[in-house]
């Protein structure tokens, strides 16, 4: 018996969860379409870049940090406080010391784990090197596709992703060679560009982008400074090949197409609220929108207002930039929380070099943040506060929050409370946490989580039909590379899997699926908020909007 594909002597559990069952609690609530789709991410064959690799390898080996290498040393800690001079400090200095040793322990552990992590991927990909091997995908509750290798898949890190690369070549065709430019030009950081800018930009440096390929260690290291080092290398060397091979050279890499904020994408869509799919670029205008530089110059506008009344205004004033809160704004259609807002602008070091009292500079951005989003995403905010309101009016009747997918997969969301037990062995005590569904639903969970888990249900169906439609036919896409809402297909793949990322969204959305869940949850008997009024945008717009997915 001959067999193509993943592991299948390891026995795992297929419907992915924690502590909380949520959709494996139900008998087969996974459709026959995703399970194709998760056949068909397994079935591709994929191989180790080689020239990356080696590039890796050697700065691994002399420690070098270059493209985000991990350094292979340890902190020191600061000498030993005198026990006579530490008996003399008071609380505060003591505290102080404490803070600073405990700061470089914490450093150093995540430096460590970091550096078995890189060693790990370097000796997997040392293993597979000449190897054809395959990587199975299973969904999480929501329908999340999610490799089942830990340390090499399109979802780590990446060095990881540069490291990958399909096993089977293709011949670049006639518009391969332009999306090859894109894709250098969006993992150097140059994605805010139109199309046809970014290509110019790839010509513009076309010597550099050669001697990063040539030489990437000896040469002038243009790769570095890239935003994904290793996957803009690996591109590199393939735009080496085709300036070497022309049309002989042949495309390995995976090029990825990427949505613009798609958590925003999808509450526009559920909404129809113009403004803000105009600003994540569903509309079929062909500049290219920056939300997250939208929105940090409405920020400066905010605190220009505020310069005269408020200190945390003049503390923060010119300090904000787009990545300042592209992390928010990313996260805010994920029910991120004010009190988890203020701790990105903290943990984040956007506030380490500003005057004042950190917590207070991080509730100011935080406020102001939030004002900024109000008419941008005003109707994709009623909608999350909606889901909120469904999934809390469920709650407290102790009914979990059920759906289903455009994929045909029923969706499960319960946070039931835990029953604690604690065994006694010989190491030690273990707790044991079991679901208790008599002890009812964690309500505030429920209502948190609601918006999140329906958002990530969506994209997963999004992605699994695009995928799905994609093979079928007579001549089907059979290499893939999915991160959730990045697609990567061969270069010569690239302009019918932007035609089927578009058709299929248009068909998820052009029906009114705010009224279809609405429902949905109606049969549960329980009373529900009102239904935010739908927005004026036209949902097929998106067919030709040239960066939906860039």
């Amino acid at each position: 018996m001959s067999y193509h594909g993943g592991y299948y002597m390891i026995q795992e559990p297929f419907l992915k969860y924690n502590l909380h069952e949520h959709t494996a609690a139900l008998r087969r609530p996974v459709s026959d379409e995703i399970l194709d789709v998760c056949d068909t991410l397994g079935r591709t064959p994929l191989s180790i870049n080689e020239f990356i690799l080696d590039v890796c390898q050697e700065l691994s080996d002399n420690s070098e940090t270059l493209g985000n290498i991990v350094p292979d040393h340890q902190l020191s800690l600061p000498p030993n406080v005198p026990q006579d001079v530490w008996m003399d400090m008071n609380r505060a200095e003591r505290m102080a010391i404490k803070a600073d040793r405990e700061r470089i322990h914490s450093k150093n552990a995540t430096t460590r784990g970091r550096r078995e992590a890189l060693t790990r991927k370097l000796n997997l990909a040392h293993e597979l090197r000449e190897e054809t091997f395959w990587i199975p995908h299973c969904p999480d509750f929501r329908g999340r596709l999610y490799p089942q290798s830990q340390d090499l898949n399109f979802t780590n890190d990446d060095v990881s992703r540069g490291l990958l690369m399909f096993a089977e070549g293709k011949p670049f065709g006639e518009t391969g060679a332009y999306w090859l430019k894109v894709r250098l030009a969006n993992s150097y950081g140059q994605d805010k560009l139109t199309f046809d800018q970014r290509v110019d930009w790839v010509h513009e440096n076309h010597v550099s982008i050669l001697d990063s390929a040539i030489n990437p260690l000896d040469g002038a290291r243009f790769w570095a400074d890239a935003d994904e080092p290793f996957q803009f290398l690996a591109a590199a060397n393939e735009y080496r090949n085709l300036a070497e091979q022309g049309d002989k050279a042949l495309n390995y890499i995976p090029i990825n197409l990427d949505a613009t904020a798609s958590g925003l994408q999808h509450l526009a869509a559920w909404s129809r609220d113009p403004v803000a799919a105009q600003v994540v670029n569903m509309t079929d205008s062909d500049i290219r929108y920056d939300i997250y530089g939208i929105q940090a110059k409405a920020l400066n506008e905010l605190i220009e207002r505020d310069l005269s009344a408020s200190e945390e205004a003049q503390n923060c004033h010119g300090a904000v930039n787009r990545k300042t809160v592209k992390r928010g704004v990313m996260t805010i259609p994920y029910s991120v929380t004010p009190q988890g807002l203020r701790e990105q602008f903290i943990r984040d070091g956007h506030l380490d070099e500003l005057e004042g009292s950190k917590i207070r500079n991080a509730n100011y951005l935080r406020d102001k943040l939030m004002e900024s989003l109000g008419e941008t995403i005003k109707k994709p905010l009623e909608v999350m506060e909606y889901f909120k309101g469904v999934a809390e009016a469920l709650a407290h009747a102790d009914l979990p929050l059920t759906w289903q997918t455009p994929m045909g997969m029923t969706v499960r969301q319960a946070y039931w409370r835990h029953n604690k037990q604690e065994v006694k062995t010989l190491f030690g005590k273990a707790v044991l946490w079991n679901e208790e569904q008599d002890l009812g639903i964690y309500n505030r969970k429920q209502t948190m989580a609601s918006s999140p888990n329906i958002i990530h249900s969506f994209d997963a169906a999004h992605l699994q039909a695009t995928v799905l439609m994609a093979t079928r036919g007579n001549n089907p896409i059979t290499s893939w590379a999915c991160v959730h809402d990045s697609i990567g297909v061969h270069a010569c793949e690239v302009d019918r899997l932007n035609t089927h990322i578009r058709e299929e969204y248009v068909r998820i959305y052009d029906r009114p699926v705010l009224h279809e869940f609405h429902d949905q949850q109606a049969r549960q008997g329980v009373i529900l908020p009102e239904l935010p009024d739908y927005g004026s945008f036209d949902i097929k717009q998106v067919l030709s909007a040239p960066y939906f997915f860039s």
